[in-house]
């Protein structure tokens, strides 16, 4: 069941910007909840071809803040170094 991979920690990061979801994932959710991707998002329905341009945004969303989100570690690590 694809609601196995969820978690209270993954959900809350989505609400708070964090994170998104991956593409794949969302797919996956949609198909399980019998709804488009579109409707997931809170948006009208989006035409096919732009479906594959919405996942490469959300990929490159996705490492943007993966990107941060390393760059946050390294600055608390070094910050509790200094202490």
């Amino acid at each position: 069941m694809l609601f196995c991979k969820f978690n209270c920690k993954l959900i809350s990061k989505w609400e708070k910007g964090y994170s998104v979801p991956d593409a794949d994932l969302l797919s996956k959710l949609a198909d399980e909840l019998d709804v488009s991707v579109s409707e997931l998002l809170g948006k009208d329905e989006i035409p096919a071809e732009e479906t594959d341009s919405l996942s490469n945004q959300l990929a490159r969303i996705n490492e943007q803040l993966s990107i941060r989100n390393r760059r946050a570690k390294r600055v608390w690590k070094v910050q509790l170094c200094l202490l």
